[in-house]
């Protein structure tokens, strides 16, 4: 990339599932990752002494958590935690700056983009002051903007007015936007989530099935075949 790129806006959608992370114009976020993080010493099972358990973090390299794909590697020996939901502001400054470096920005441009924040209308002050303490207090950012889930969808789809229905793994809501203002008084949230749907579908299944096959089909499968 050039150096003019690389002083484009990086977009982050902080979500409950995935974390989220591209340069302003691009189709695509360049960053797709779980948001998840373990830590090494918060094992799934109660043992005092496990011979070659050391052997297994080789590549930690002495980090006391793990964040994204690499927490993933480890779901069957150490407890998953959701950071977004956990609000831990600082597992999440942990987790930028790790996929921030896979960007793979020059030394002398790092820390100087502007920064665009997806955010869903319930949102409060208290989560933009903590996010604002890590992005200009922490990383030096110059620039950080909190752009609103609505006018992100409507802007792609190079709409002034609509009525977005988003469903989220924690909440659905459902928002509306006339000529680019949010309508306060037409906006509302409900306790739907992806995931409820998810575990519908796999009921769905293995109630069709029977019991008298056996199969194997956990969450993780099923939220695939939904997706």
């Amino acid at each position: 990339m050039s150096d003019n790129d690389q002083l484009l806006p990086l977009i982050l959608d902080i979500g409950c599932n995935n974390f989220r992370m591209g340069w302003a114009g691009d189709d695509f976020p360049d960053i797709i990752a779980p948001s998840v993080y373990v830590d090494i010493s918060d094992y799934l099972f109660k043992s005092d002494v496990i011979n070659g358990l050391g052997d297994i973090f080789l590549d930690t390299k002495n980090q006391a958590h793990l964040v994204g794909h690499d927490a993933l590697k480890y779901k069957s020996i150490l407890k998953i935690h959701e950071f977004r939901k956990e609000n831990n502001y600082n597992i999440l400054l942990k987790f930028f700056y790790h996929y921030y470096q896979q960007l793979n920005i020059s030394e002398e441009l790092r820390f100087k983009q502007p920064i665009i924040i997806i955010t869903p209308f319930y949102k409060s002050e208290l989560e933009k002051t903590k996010l604002q303490e890590i992005y200009f207090n922490l990383l030096d950012f110059p620039y950080l903007l909190f752009l609103s889930e609505s006018q992100a969808i409507l802007s792609t789809l190079q709409k002034s007015s609509g009525v977005i229905v988003n469903i989220g793994e924690s909440n659905t809501y459902i928002s509306t936007i006339f000529h680019g203002f949010t309508n306060i008084m037409a906006r509302d949230m409900f306790p739907i989530t992806g995931k409820d749907l998810t575990s519908y579908l796999l009921n769905l299944i293995l109630s069709k099935i029977g019991v008298s096959k056996n199969i194997y089909l956990d969450k993780a499968i099923a939220k695939e075949i939904k997706d």
